[in-house]
């Protein structure tokens, strides 16, 4: 109980805090999670030589560097989710071409919006306030709830329903039984936790196992699927972009779309690498980390 409301007053501190301030916050948690928590350094620094393997200590240590900035912001900006209006956050995150989602909506299809850990994935909930369609959010649920329920509950995109993991493919059936186009979001790049349903793929240099669902609810329910691609235009800006990778319709063999994901995605790390989740054991099956 104390933890949580140790979560909740820095979190409500945060939220309050005006954007041009929140460098202050940026520049300690940095400073505290890098050096004195010295938070999966190891892993970082691990990831990093597998994904962009012989290079300089310079290198990897400016990408750490780059990394830790990402990984804090991050944080920030899902604090101030809960206290920007929908409008702030509108004018912070830019679509590039979203009249490509909305010409399949328009045909009556569902689509499929498939993010990676790259930049921010959250704020593109905002695209719920700027069509006219239902939107889910398709998440696992955090294990405290009590935080889980406070990052849910926010004001900037109340159209968003968010979608516990578990109970996805009711919601798939559900929106083709009535026949409602709908937007459902799904990260898609996290480590699978078990053997079954996933596809190898090359991502990274790497070969790297990924779950199958954006691939299976595709082809099962004959939905288009965009890779979204988040680039940081400026400080707290992000532009988002869609790339079709599946259009509903295509024959396509087992594992291909997956793979595209996977392609698609290294292209944008690639194009601003410091800012992926570098933290996270991504390779755990390919790999021990110590």
């Amino acid at each position: 109980m104390l933890l949580n409301l140790i979560a909740r007053f820095f979190f409500i501190l945060i939220g309050l805090t005006p954007f041009p301030l929140l460098g202050i916050w940026e520049y300690s948690a940095y400073f505290f999670t890098r050096h004195i928590f010295r938070y999966r350094r190891k892993v970082v620094r691990k990831n990093l030589e597998l994904a962009f393997p012989n290079q300089s200590n310079a290198y990897y240590k400016k990408l750490e560097k780059q990394f830790y900035h990402y990984f804090v912001k991050n944080f920030l900006e899902m604090a101030k989710t809960a206290y920007v209006s929908g409008s702030t956050l509108a004018s912070l995150n830019q679509f590039i071409n979203v009249d490509e989602i909305e010409k399949y909506l328009q045909e009556g299809k569902s689509v499929i919006l498939a993010f990676g850990h790259h930049n921010n994935w959250v704020w593109p909930m905002i695209l719920s306030e700027m069509v006219n369609v239902p939107v889910y959010m398709v998440y696992r649920q955090l294990a405290n709830k009590h935080i889980d329920g406070w990052l849910r509950n926010n004001r900037c995109a109340p159209n968003v329903i968010y979608v516990e993991k578990k109970s996805t493919a009711r919601y798939f059936l559900k929106a083709a039984k009535k026949q409602q186009p709908s937007i459902f979001m799904m990260v898609a790049d996290q480590s699978p936790s078990s053997d079954k349903g996933i596809y190898w793929t090359d991502f990274m240099n790497i070969k790297t196992p990924f779950y199958r669902g954006i691939e299976f609810f595709g082809t099962k329910f004959n939905m288009p699927v965009f890779f979204t691609e988040t680039i940081n235009t400026e400080k707290y800006n992000y532009q988002h972009t869609f790339h079709l990778i599946y259009d509903g319709s295509e024959e396509v063999k087992e594992g291909v779309i997956t793979q595209r994901f996977a392609s698609a995605l290294e292209d944008a790390v690639k194009k601003q690498p410091g800012n992926y989740l570098w933290s996270h054991k991504r390779w755990k099956k390919v790999i021990e980390y110590e």
